[in-house]
């Protein structure tokens, strides 16, 4: 499941779960938490939502978040 590691001439090598950590230290706990909280403002500023201030990273339609000015999915 981890994805592996290159070296200096391009062979992948499997990696250990320490090795991938390790690899990842500007990575913060709360990452992914802070790019979703991120993503939903950047979308309302390009393709308003229907409902304002209404967030959720689960909406459909309008509230998708892969919504877009066509009103269409992606």
């Amino acid at each position: 499941l981890l994805p592996k590691r290159l070296d200096w001439e391009g062979n992948e090598h499997n990696r250990s779960y320490e090795e991938l950590v390790l690899s990842n230290k500007h990575v913060a706990p709360d990452h992914l938490l802070q790019i979703c909280q991120r993503i939903g403002p950047m979308l309302d500023k390009e393709v308003p939502p229907s409902i304002s201030r209404v967030t959720s990273l689960l909406g459909a339609g309008r509230q998708s978040l892969l919504r877009t000015a066509k009103g269409t999915l992606i």
